[in-house]
């Protein structure tokens, strides 16, 4: 019980010239440290006498009974609590640690009765309505009470009450978890950041800020630093052990995330969330014993632990695992029928699998119950209001489609036939059937595509998979290849559904990887450069570290480096030990094999071996950086992190040029050349450190050439090549300029040097197009174009500017060869059929050109346009 710690709250040992209120902010600290134990201990020096006034015994019990809770030692809490309740007259501290400790005991009766007194305090005056630490206990009443209107206009009013004091700081602080609950990060983040100008070191305020850096962009490096904050501020603060521990499930390190829970649990055994990330990772790594042990445990402290399935269920969201999941927040709704957060989950997973009525009747009962749940509030307004109108569902076979009714005709035409073509393909390879119904829904509406993939608006990628349902940006957009992107879609349904939704997210990645490259080898990513550095520089991820690329990746430019080395890996796999042996590597996962089991049984080698012979493959086939100076986007895409290293040492001239990379590349010129002011860039080329300035000189050349001062530039660029700096940079700048001088001769030489330098890049390839374009020697022109379409497959603008200008030449069986490209990238553009369709006439090729001249009325076509479409329909034999 409480008095075994030996002291209590008017302790007679303490002597009578003790101050209260030093003991008081001590005790105040030693919680807010993670020093639980000694709450008690210096609370208890305070002598009776001094605890006089109304509510000050109750604070300091108050103070003790939170103690108690982060130590999960709820009996005494309780004990200790409700005397204080039975004796105290303003026991508002007290009330609100024992209204927590009955939640966390599942008695939601004794619970709320408490948070209404609050209400009563508040009208009958008791509360000052003016005091920002007594507006945030009715705040948090009302959020428990579900009155969560009343909860969000009392916190900002709390906030407003002491706006630069330290209870206007925690009132932001407790007004960021309600936000964080329904859904709303930003607003969160708002909350954080004032007050963490106030409270700078608070750990629950960066715990917090590392939620809200997960639930924004999944940002694991910001995450990482706040967590790490929070921990430096209070060493056992749960959040920020939670979240560690939830990175590190969400990554598949199972054995270091329950590490990381054990810390906790030293603390607190029961504490809940701790319970449910145990769990979470025992049903993933499918060890059903530990998760029953851990779910009978926290039934055993709270019968109508709701949280403790749906915070399960979240995991198992992440990993794929759907059906699962749904069957989790079932269980969650049976113990507490008012659990909203978990019936809106419910209807969420059941959308992700393609039960729509189910799916729309579970977020209509969530929101029925809680109308401030900005997920359930989108997801609801998506299917009753926008689909309705706007969308349409096609049945079909193998797959259905939802698409645009203003877009359906183009995409039934070109996408139904295409996703044909390759389910019967990897039906036949795979040797797998997947379960349908297979859905693919394309969205012409950014925001519409992000609600129904994530239930939020903003989203930057083109593609998501579940488990039968992909989900897909409209092509009518212009912007990539929409071919391409579903092809990999289509070729994570395979491995999901083979290895049981347990195929890790490299392996999963890097196979869809390579099905786009086997189906167009011009499908394929383009930052050899990138991995090659990576090889050379020994900071390849081993083949069992390959998701943390992808969970810990800074920006989207680590993360596409993420992607190619696993589709490096997984094709390096296949090339050496055959497909079957990819199919078989998927099986083995859904046989619960970890990467470290199924290596070594599909190819021989252990993890090691395994990484030295790729390694060594890779660099053989990147043999053309060997030796070069080049600069990457990842090198310089953490600017936050580059500005850092620069105000910490202002003489690092290497994070100075990278810094000035990155704002030359953004066009913010003028800002690139104040960050090299303290640089003498042509002294650095005679100096004896030259070679450690070569991003220094990079800098100064593009900004130099950029502002078109060319002789600079290439006194620069020339300067690079001649101190160990020569490279693809430097030779591209050094083409770019004689190409803007008109100087073909140099250009041609400058170019085709940057292009043996780095094959993978298209941008030397289109300056030489420009280039023979104007000198009207066309088919070279048309070489270097169609080079430069290649080699980015994403970029929407080059294919239809190909195709158009092999019509000008009149090359009609190259027209119909490249019209493929540009449909795969614009297929909406009307000028792309009516091309198409003349090469085919051309050619002799009438069934299939009336075919285009059909998909160009499909376009919003131009009076001339309509009159050609006329014309060609002649040509073709349309009466």
């Amino acid at each position: 019980m409480f008095f075994a710690l030996g002291v209590g709250v008017v302790g007679t040992s303490a002597t009578a010239d003790a101050k209260p209120k030093q003991e008081l902010a001590a005790a105040e600290e030693a919680l807010a440290t993670g020093h639980y134990e000694e709450v008690a201990k210096l609370v208890g020096k305070i002598p009776a006498a001094a605890l006089v006034k109304p509510g000050e015994r109750a604070e300091a019990d108050g103070l003790i009974g939170e103690s108690l809770l982060r130590l999960g030692r709820l009996g005494e809490a309780r004990l200790l609590l409700e005397g204080t309740l039975g004796r105290e007259e303003k026991p508002w501290r007290a009330r609100l640690a024992l209204g927590r400790v009955y939640r966390l005991q599942g008695e939601d009766k004794l619970a709320k009765s408490l948070w209404n007194k609050f209400y009563d305090d508040y009208e009958s005056g008791m509360l000052d309505k003016k005091n920002a630490h007594h507006l945030a206990y009715v705040a948090q009443a009302a959020r428990y009470l579900e009155g969560w209107k009343d909860a969000n206009d009392t916190f900002r009013d709390a906030v407003d009450a002491d706006e630069k004091g330290k209870d206007g700081a925690r009132a932001n602080i407790e007004w960021a978890e309600l936000f964080l609950e329904k859904y709303d990060a930003g607003h969160a983040e708002q909350s954080l950041e004032e007050a963490l100008k106030i409270l700078p070191q608070d750990a629950d305020a960066h715990a917090l800020k590392a939620r809200v850096k997960l639930e924004q962009s999944y940002d694991i490096v910001a995450a990482e630093k706040e967590i790490a904050l929070a921990l430096k501020r209070n060493p056992r603060h749960a959040l920020a052990l939670n979240l560690r521990a939830e990175i590190l499930v969400d990554n598949e390190e199972y054995g270091p995330a329950l590490t990381a829970v054990a810390e906790l649990r030293r603390t607190n055994p029961g504490e809940p969330r701790a319970r449910a990330i145990a769990a979470a990772a025992a049903l993933l790594s499918d060890d059903k014993a530990r998760y029953i042990v851990e779910r009978e445990a926290a039934l055993k402290q709270n019968p109508h632990d709701s949280q403790f399935f749906h915070g399960v269920a979240e995991f198992l969201v992440r990993a794929h695992r759907y059906e699962e999941a749904v069957a989790l927040e079932k269980e969650a709704i049976e113990k507490n029928k008012r659990d909203w957060v978990a019936e809106a989950a419910l209807g969420a997973a059941l959308l992700r699998l393609g039960i729509e009525p189910d799916g729309v009747a579970a977020l209509q009962a969530a929101w029925k119950g809680d109308h401030f749940n900005v997920r359930t509030y989108n997801l609801l307004n998506l299917y009753e209001d926008v689909i309705p109108k706007a969308y349409v569902t096609v049945e079909g076979t193998p797959f259905r489609l939802r698409v645009p009714k203003s877009e359906q005709k183009m995409l039934e035409r070109y996408v139904t036939p295409m996703l044909a073509k390759e389910y019967k393909e990897l039906v036949a390879r795979y040797a797998f059937t997947p379960k349908g119904p297979l859905t693919v829904e394309i969205y012409t509406n950014p925001e519409h595509y992000a609600v129904r993939t994530v239930g939020l608006p903003g989203l930057d990628a083109l593609g998501v998979t579940f488990w039968n349902v992909i989900t897909a940006m409209s092509p009518s957009l212009g912007r990539f290849n929409w071919g391409m992107t579903l092809w990999h879609e289509v070729g994570h349904v395979f491995s999901i559904q083979l290895s049981r939704s347990r195929v890790p997210r490299w392996f999963t990645e890097g196979l869809s990887e390579y099905e786009t490259a086997r189906h167009d080898p011009e499908w394929s990513r383009h930052t050899h450069a990138e991995l090659y550095r990576a090889a050379s520089d020994g900071k390849l991820l081993s083949v069992d570290r390959l998701n943390a690329g992808f969970l810990r990746a800074r920006d989207i430019s680590h993360m596409v480096v993420a992607y190619h080395q696993a589709a490096e890996t997984v094709a390096f796999l296949i090339r050496r030990w055959g497909f079957d042996k990819a199919v078989l590597a998927l099986r083995m996962y859904g046989d619960c094999k970890t990467t470290k089991q199924v290596i070594p049984a599909v190819t021989g080698l252990d993890v090691a071996a395994f990484d030295t012979a790729f390694k060594a493959d890779l660099l053989a086939q990147l043999a053309p950086y060997k030796g070069t100076f080049y600069v990457r986007p990842s090198d310089y895409s953490d600017v936050d992190g580059l500005a850092a290293r620069i105000k910490e040492k202002p003489t690092d001239m290497k994070a100075r040029g990278l810094y000035a990379l990155a704002l030359v590349r953004s066009r913010h010129l003028d800002e690139a050349k104040k960050v090299l002011e303290v640089a003498d860039v042509k002294a650095l080329l005679a100096g004896v450190d030259k070679q450690k300035q070569l991003e220094v000189i990079l800098a100064a050349a593009e900004i130099a050439r950029l502002s078109k001062e060319f002789v600079t530039a290439k006194f620069f660029y020339m300067g690079l090549t001649t101190i160990g700096g020569d490279g693809y940079d430097a030779r591209f700048g050094l083409g770019a300029i004689a190409a803007a001088e008109n100087d073909l001769a140099t250009a041609e030489v400058e170019l085709g040097k940057a292009k043996k330098l780095d094959p993978h890049r298209g941008e030397p390839a289109f300056e030489l197009y420009r280039l023979y374009d104007k000198a009207k020697r066309t088919d070279d022109a048309l070489r270097e174009l169609d080079e430069a379409a290649r080699l980015d497959s994403m970029d929407a603008s080059i294919p239809p500017m190909y195709l158009g200008k092999l019509v000008e030449a009149k090359k009609w069986e190259k027209v119909v060869a490249a019209a493929p490209r540009a449909l795969y990238t614009v297929p909406f553009n009307g000028n792309v059929h009516l091309w198409y369709a003349r090469g085919l006439i051309e050619i002799k090729r009438l069934k299939d050109a009336r075919q285009e001249l059909d998909a160009a009325a499909d376009c919003e076509l131009t009076d001339a346009q309509k009159t050609e479409a006329a014309e060609l329909g002649t040509r073709a034999g349309r009466t």
